[in-house]
């Protein structure tokens, strides 16, 4: 049983939805076997209150400020399914969706109470800005504002206003940049809108006028803009950026204005002057004919300075140039151009003839193996007064006779000229290139290979022909039977001993001969040689003492020192001596040998001799 009527039969009951009449004191009376006691538990109900504020209103993009006291925890909700848990949440940016009610249930401990605040976003102005940007430099600056309640303006050079339509009077350079307007609505909410001008630069034109010769045209021009306009003396008007004044006259002289225009339409002004000049009186002369590969001398005078024109686009500044006639079409017409101080011209002109250099062909035998003669004829269509002849190797005849003779005896390439003169007295070189062909010199050397028990040797040939490129080699070898060959090196067996004669005629690439006799002689069929001294430094050069020979069939050496020592001996005469004596090479001197020799008929035959060993 307990306050507010409560009752109850079980043994753990619950008072929903407590209210503050149900707090108090509970009893509890306890049946056990027929047994009862009481209890008593006192039940408190609290009633906590809570409260929700903010710092509104905001504009537009400030940060929304909440508020509650202080409590256990926080759940915070609103607009666009705004949530936080922190006692004073914030929302930055702030849009006009977020504003509306915002409510936070807090707890203490197991109670919970709420609270609502209600928050104001207020929209932003929408501020405009126009003005007559771009402008030139001198003219107003105008802007107009809108959109709001109060204006403040703020730009370069320091600039700043209040007005909401203001001026900036003769603008220079330095106003242009980013204006800033400030406009504050009613709402005390403000906002900015940014206005970027542009003052341009006015023109700087340049204008140049000329001083030209009387009854020439004038060319003025002028630059810097897009467009012009032009008035000056005589009525001239002209929009041409680069006008010309015809057939200057003295009417035409004086100050030309242009009103220069740019790609701004800024505009500004420029002058230029017009004045005359009088006009040269040339006069030209040349040395008149000249023949090809000559000197063409120009001369010219009447003015201060000086320009030539003339066939084959030669051009000349020089008051007397000269120039080489290098062909015939270098005769004609030169024109003289003088000019004044002032650049004023006039014209002459002077004729020039070049004659053609006489022209001529030698003929004749022009190649031949040394030595050689040849006959020698110039021929020339034109009227050749005299022949004067260089033949290449030393000789020379001037007769004007166009035919002559000589002979080359040395092998070499020779060029042979005559120079020509001609009717005009005009002189060219004709040349002519004749060759004498070396001659070979023919050689050659053999080497005889050991006897045969038939008597018969093998002689190897070895061309050692110079002087020329051989390509043709005829060998003439005389035996019991004639043989030839054509090749470079033959090889030749000689069946019986006796002296016999080769002949080897060789012929050249450019079919120049030559022939050479040698006598060879075939001995009996056993032979051998002994070198004199040998040097063993172990360098592969003449390192061994080894007699060699042929038809042997035993063979034995020794070799003795000065005092009869015998240092080495050996049967076999494909092996040698090199110097050593117990492992020790032996000093440099003269060492005896003794050689023993059976040959191929069985005839024994004994050589004593010495050696010098070299170091």
């Amino acid at each position: 049983s307990g306050p507010n009527s409560f009752a109850s039969g079980i043994q753990n009951p619950s008072v929903v939805g407590a209210t503050l009449a149900d707090a108090g004191i509970y009893t509890v009376t306890v049946t056990a076997l027929g047994c009862t006691n009481t209890a008593t538990v006192n039940v408190v109900v609290n009633s906590p209150t809570t409260s929700a504020s903010n710092t509104g209103p905001f504009c537009q993009g400030a940060t929304i400020q909440l508020n509650t006291p202080v409590a256990s925890t926080y759940a915070w909700s609103g607009p666009g399914g705004f949530t936080s848990s922190v006692q004073n949440p914030t929302q930055a940016n702030s849009t006009l969706a977020m504003g509306g009610t915002y409510t936070v249930l807090v707890s203490f401990g197991t109670c919970t109470a709420s609270a609502t605040t209600n928050v104001v976003v207020n929209a932003l102005p929408n501020p405009t800005i126009t003005t007559n940007s771009p402008v030139c430099v001198g003219q107003d600056i105008n802007f107009t504002g809108a959109g709001g309640l109060t204006y403040f303006w703020f730009g370069p050079n320091a600039y700043s206003s209040i007005s909401q339509n203001p001026t900036i009077t003769a603008a220079t350079i330095n106003n242009a940049g980013t204006y800033t307007l400030v406009v504050t609505a009613a709402n005390t909410c403000s906002n900015t809108v940014t206005q970027n001008v542009t003052v341009n630069a006015l023109p700087s034109p340049v204008a140049n006028g000329t001083t030209v010769c009387f009854g020439t045209n004038a060319n003025l021009t002028a630059s810097g803009g897009t467009s012009y306009a032009w008035n000056g003396p005589n009525g001239f008007l002209s929009a041409s950026q680069n006008p010309v004044v015809v057939g200057v006259t003295n009417a035409s002289i004086g100050q030309y204005t242009v009103i220069v225009t740019d790609a701004n339409t800024c505009t500004n002004t420029a002058f230029a002057l017009v004045n005359v000049s009088p006009i040269p009186t040339p006069s030209a002369s040349s040395n008149g004919t000249v023949c090809l590969n000559g000197i063409i001398n120009l001369s010219g005078s009447g003015g201060n300075t000086y320009s030539w024109a003339g066939p084959n686009n030669f051009v000349s500044t020089n008051a007397a140039p000269t120039l080489s006639a290098l062909a015939v079409s270098a005769g004609g017409i030169y024109t003289l151009t003088a000019y004044s101080a002032a650049n004023c011209s006039a014209s002459q002109t002077v004729g020039v003839i070049v004659n053609p250099l006489p022209t001529g062909a030698i003929t004749g035998i022009n190649k031949g193996c040394a030595p050689f003669c040849t006959v020698l004829t110039c021929t020339s269509t034109s009227v050749i007064q005299n022949y004067n002849w260089n033949l290449g190797n030393g000789g020379g005849f001037n007769n004007g006779n166009n035919i002559i003779s000589n002979c080359y005896t040395t092998a070499g390439i020779y060029t042979i000229s005559t120079v020509l003169t001609d009717a005009n007295g005009c002189i060219n070189t004709v040349t002519f290139t004749a060759e004498a062909y070396p001659k070979p010199n023919a050689d050659f050397s053999y080497v005889l290979g050991e006897p045969q028990l038939n008597n018969s040797s093998e002689a190897n040939f070895t061309d050692n022909s110079s002087g020329a490129v051989i390509t043709n080699w005829n060998w003439f070898f005389t035996n019991t039977n004639q043989y030839q060959s054509t090749q470079q090196n033959p090889t030749f067996v000689y069946s019986e001993i006796g002296e016999y004669i080769i002949a080897l005629v060789v012929k050249s690439n450019k079919g120049c001969l030559d022939t050479v006799l040698k006598p060879i002689t075939i001995s009996e069929d056993f032979g051998i040689w002994i070198p004199n001294a040998f040097t063993p430094s172990e360098d592969g050069i003449n390192d061994v003492f080894q007699p060699k020979g042929y038809g042997i069939l035993k063979y034995n050496i020794a070799i003795y020192d000065r005092w009869g020592e015998k240092l080495y001996t050996s049967k076999n005469i494909f092996e040698g001596w090199d110097g050593t004596y117990n492992g020790q090479l032996c000093k440099d001197d003269v060492y005896i040998w003794k050689i023993t020799v059976t040959n191929i008929f069985h005839k024994q035959k004994d050589y004593v001799g010495h050696v010098s060993l070299i170091r």
